[in-house]
C-alpha cells in the first residue's frame, strides 16, 4: 500500500501543485530564528513547522537592514535548493549503538545493538503548476531489516492563500525546540490530508478593525490522517481488535503584536478496529470540550489533547532573546483537558555579543499526579499515543521532568555545531545525557554531519549528503 501511495501521488502531481515545505533538518530554521530575534526579519515567523517555500521567501524579502545584506543573499541561495525541479539531495548514514534504542526526533529511526545503516533520496517536482515530493528510504536494523520505506511524500495544490497537501509528511506542532507535547517528528511521518494557510492573513482592514487589533496576523493548520496499525483497540462493546486509528490536528496562531504570538492547538485519535468513524464522531473530535463525552470508557469518541503555545521575541541591542512555551492537557471526564503538562524555554541569540552563538534552556514537566497517562489511553487505545509504536509527542515519554541546556554555534549556512546536556528526573530517579552534533558543507554539493548521544544508552552516527 505504501508504494501505491507514492505512485498515485506522483501521478496526480503532474496535474496540480505549487510550493513545497522546507525539511525540518534544514539550517534555514536556525538562521531565520536568529534573524527574527535580532529584529532583521519584520514578517512573523509561523509556529507550525515545516515552513513552506513561499513563507520563507516572504520572510527573507522582509529583511531591509543593509547590515544583513550578505546573510540575506546566502539564505536566498539556500532557499533556491527547494524552489527548483529535479533531485534535491541524497544521503547515507551509519550509526553505531550500544543497545536497541530510538533516535529522538528523527522520523521513527530505530537502532539495533551494533551497526545500523540508512539511505534516502529526496526527489522534487516543482514549477508554477506542480508541487510534489517523493522520498524513498532504506533502513537496515533489527526492527526493519533490509526494509524499503517511504518518507515525506506528498502533492500540493495552492488556491489563493490556502495549501491543500495530500500524502505523508513530518510535522512539528508547538513552540518547544527540543520536543513538543502534541506532535513532533519523533515518530514516523503521518499519512494525511492537510489544509494550511500559505502566508499569515488578517481580517478585512476596514470592516473588522477591532478584530485586527485583537488578533493581528493569523495562520492556521488543519489535518486529518491515518496511523499505522494498532494491535489493541477496544471497540464500544468492550472487545479487542486491531486497526488503523484516524488522527486529526488543528493549530490556530494569532499575533496581537509583531514580536508576540499565541497559538491554540489540539489533536485527537479516533476510529480504527471497527470503531465509529462517522461525521458525528468527527465533529465531537474536532470540538470535544464541554460536551461531557470523555467518560473514561470505550464509549467515548476518542483520545483528545489540547492546549496553547506562545512565543515572544525580545529584540534589543544588548542581549536579544526569545521566551516561549506550551501548555496542554489530556482529556478526562467532564470534557475539558486536565492532567496538565508544560514546556517553557529561553533562547539567547548572539550570546554575549558573539555572532552566531545561540544558548537555550528548556524545561519539560509532565503531569506528576497521573503517572503513565499522557501518552497512553487505557479505555480504548492500548498501544498509546503512537504511530508505528513510537510516541508522536515528546520523546521524554509520559513521566517526569527534563531540563535541557543547549549551545549552538551557527558559523554560517555551511556549518554549525551543537552541544547539549539533558537532565531527566522522575520521582528522584535521575539520568543525565550529553548529545552533540556537527555539520559542515564541504562544497556546494557535499555535506558531512556527525552526531551522538551519551548516557544510559549511547550511539554515534555519521552522515554524508549529496546536494544537487
Amino acid at each position: 500500500m505504501k508504494y501505491g501511495l507514492a505512485l498515485s501521488l506522483l501521478t496526480v502531481s503532474a496535474l496540480w501543485g505549487n510550493n513545497v515545505d522546507i525539511p525540518l533538518d534544514s539550517p534555514l530554521y536556525g538562521e531565520l530564528e536568529r534573524l527574527k530575534s535580532l529584529g532583521a526579519i519584520e514578517a512573523p515567523l509561523p509556529t507550525m513547522k515545516p515552513y513552506n517555500s513561499v513563507e520563507v521567501e516572504t520572510l527573507l524579502k522582509s529583511i531591509e537592514n543593509s547590515a544583513y545584506t550578505e546573510r540575506k543573499k546566502m539564505l536566498i541561495q539556500e532557499l533556491r535548493r527547494f524552489t527548483r525541479t529535479g533531485c534535491i539531495e541524497a544521503s547515507a548514514s551509519l550509526l553505531l549503538s550500544d543497545e536497541e534504542s530510538i533516535v529522538p526526533n528523527h522520523d521513527g529511526t530505530l537502532l539495533d545493538d551494533g551497526m545500523n545503516a540508512d539511505a534516502s533520496l529526496r526527489l522534487q517536482l516543482l514549477n508554477r503548476k506542480i508541487g510534489a515530493v517523493f522520498t524513498p528510504m532504506y533502513r537496515n536494523n533489527a526492527q526493519n531489516r533490509n526494509d524499503l520505506q517511504i518518507g515525506d511524500t506528498y502533492v500540493r495544490f495552492r488556491w489563493k492563500n490556502v495549501n491543500l497537501t495530500v500524502g505523508r509528511e513530518s510535522l512539528w506542532m508547538g513552540s518547544g525546540r527540543e520536543g513538543t507535547l502534541l506532535l513532533s517528528n519523533n515518530a514516523k511521518p503521518l499519512d494525511m490530508i492537510r489544509l494550511s494557510s500559505v502566508l499569515p492573513f488578517r481580517f478585512h482592514p476596514y470592516r473588522h478593525e477591532i478584530l485586527n487589533t485583537i488578533f493581528g496576523t493569523m495562520d492556521f493548520d488543519l489535518f486529518v490522517g491515518r496511523l499505522h496499525t494498532h494491535d489493541e483497540i477496544v471497540r464500544e462493546d468492550g472487545t479487542l481488535h486491531s486497526g488503523n486509528p484516524k488522527f486529526l490536528g488543528l493549530q490556530f496562531t494569532f499575533r496581537p503584536m509583531d514580536l508576540f504570538s499565541v497559538g491554540i492547538y489540539h489533536t485527537g485519535m479516533f476510529g480504527g478496529g471497527g470503531r465509529k468513524e462517522d461525521f458525528t464522531t468527527f465533529w465531537k473530535m474536532m470540538f470535544p470540550f464541554g460536551q461531557g463525552d470523555n467518560t473514561g470508557s470505550p464509549n467515548e469518541p476518542g483520545d483528545h489533547k489540547a492546549g496553547f503555545t506562545f512565543e515572544w521575541y525580545v529584540s534589543n541591542t544588548y542581549q536579544p532573546l526569545k521566551v516561549y512555551g506550551e501548555w496542554a492537557g489530556e482529556d478526562s471526564a467532564g470534557g475539558f483537558p486536565s492532567r496538565h503538562s508544560y514546556i517553557y524555554g529561553l533562547l539567547f541569540t548572539d550570546t554575549a555579543g558573539i555572532e552566531g552563538l545561540q544558548t537555550s534552556y528548556e524545561h519539560l514537566k509532565m503531569d506528576p499526579d497521573h503517572r503513565d497517562y499522557w501518552y497512553h489511553h487505557y479505555p480504548i487505545y492500548h498501544d498509546g499515543y503512537t504511530n508505528d509504536g513510537i510516541i508522536m509527542g515528546h520523546y521524554n515519554g509520559a513521566n517526569g521532568s527534563r531540563d535541557t541546556l543547549r549551545v549552538t554555534y551557527l558559523k554560517d549556512l555551511r556549518s554549525d555545531y551543537t552541544l547539549a546536556w539533558e537532565h531527566f528526573d522522575d520521582h528522584g530517579i535521575t539520568e543525565d545525557y550529553l548529545r552533540f552534533g556537527a555539520r559542515h558543507r564541504l562544497d556546494d554539493h557535499k555535506e558531512l554531519s556527525l552526531s551522538g548521544w551519551a548516557g544510559k544508552t549511547a550511539w554515534l552516527g555519521v552522515s554524508f549528503k549529496w546536494i544537487f
